[in-house]
């Protein structure tokens, strides 16, 4: 159970900024999109939270075309603060 708790609380999050998934649709400069992730349980806390990408740039690096990928999170923290 430990073990489950720091994958879908620790190591999935880092990975899904790390690794940004890219829609398969053409974008272009100022094209935006984002991801729901699931809910995780922090304490008392229920965080939901959604990665946001937007394309910045683009630029050239010899022949290759590049996308400058910016990427942003929103969360929403729900719960009791006071626990008894």
């Amino acid at each position: 159970m430990a073990q489950q708790d720091m994958t879908n609380g620790s190591i999935k999050p880092l990975l899904a900024q790390i690794f940004r998934e890219v829609p398969s649709h053409k974008m272009s400069k100022d094209s935006t999109w984002s991801y729901k992730r699931e809910s995780l349980p922090i304490m008392i806390f229920q965080v939901d939270y959604e990665n946001i990408y937007k394309v910045e740039n683009l630029e050239l690096l010899g022949d290759d075309r590049l996308a400058v990928v910016e990427g942003t999170i929103n969360t929403k923290v729900n719960g009791n603060q006071n626990f008894f």
